[in-house]
């Protein structure tokens, strides 16, 4: 309905750079709804009408780099940045050709632009942050994290990325205040997020002892089959088997994947290996998709 109606208002007797415009916002709309060779096929009327049209430009960029065709993109966002130089989107997208081409440095550099140039919007710096903990530079994350969350206090994603940057950091007092503004929050999804901060602190500074516990609990509450596979984690655990412990809980959770209680047995086995960047991975898929599984068992 939405684009037989834009396309209704579609007049050729349009100026051009307006018709151009509509023609590159129908072309989102029926990307969005999977047609792709639609969407191409407008994008691709517009720049035959006007090759330095910003959006249509960046559009055609993206596939392109979709299509390992880097270099044709970077040309591409060339002229759309000769037009917008301030362009932030197209910083970042010419930050992804040359990362499809091998050049990290000067990814990384686009990325810096493009934050600078959106004065620290959630999503170039939340891009940024994600680069640059890719490659193990944390606090230059957390600062390009913390200077976004002055411009948005409440952004879920940043303070769920501080949290996880505290944790990986053993930084108790900020993810303890990351947890707490969570807690403000009046949102299943953030009280979940502050229970999982929580877990994981507990989790790291406790390990071993922590995860046997909450497995004899979780044992005690369930009268399923699993209560024996759950024991023979807790022995293997027991015993200094924590690696025998997390192949049993990889196990069991690859039986169960749907199954929020078991991904919860899986995360604490992690955290009593040490495997810390893997518990969080599990935690962060639970918050997302079982945000209730962490409310009942903080």
């Amino acid at each position: 309905m939405a684009i037989a109606l834009m396309d209704s208002v579609i007049d050729v007797d349009n100026p051009p750079d307006q018709l151009n415009r509509y023609k590159v916002s129908l072309a989102k709309l029926v990307h969005t709804e999977g047609n792709l060779v639609g969407a191409r096929t407008k994008v691709e009327d517009v720049l035959a009408s006007d090759s330095s049209q910003v959006e249509a430009l960046k559009m055609s960029a993206e596939w392109l780099i979709s299509d390992d065709k880097p270099e044709d993109a970077i040309g591409q966002l060339r002229i759309a940045l000769d037009q917008e130089p301030d362009d932030s989107e197209a910083m970042m997208l010419m930050s992804d050709a040359h990362l499809r081409m091998g050049d990290r440095e000067l990814a990384q550099d686009l990325l810096s632009l493009a934050v600078d140039a959106s004065d620290h919007a959630p999503r170039e710096s939340i891009r940024f942050a994600e680069f640059l903990l890719a490659e193990e530079s944390v606090r230059p994350a957390e600062n390009v994290l913390l200077n976004a969350l002055r411009n948005d206090p409440d952004n879920f994603r940043i303070l769920n990325m501080l949290g996880q940057v505290y944790i990986q950091t053993e930084d108790w007092g900020r993810a303890d205040q990351i947890a707490a503004t969570f807690r403000r929050m009046d949102s299943e999804r953030a009280q979940a997020a502050a229970a999982n901060l929580e877990y994981q602190a507990i989790g790291r500074r406790q390990g071993r002892d922590q995860a046997i516990a909450f497995l004899e609990n979780m044992a005690e509450s369930d009268d399923n089959a699993n209560v024996a596979r759950v024991g023979l984690i807790r022995s293997r655990l027991r015993s200094g088997d924590a690696e025998g412990a997390v192949a049993l809980a990889q196990e069991l959770s690859a039986e169960a994947p749907d199954n929020a209680r078991i991904k919860m047995i899986l995360g604490n086995t992690q955290i009593a290996a040490g495997r810390y960047a893997e518990a969080e991975a599990v935690f962060e898929e639970i918050v997302r998709d079982f945000p209730r599984c962490l409310l009942y068992t903080s």
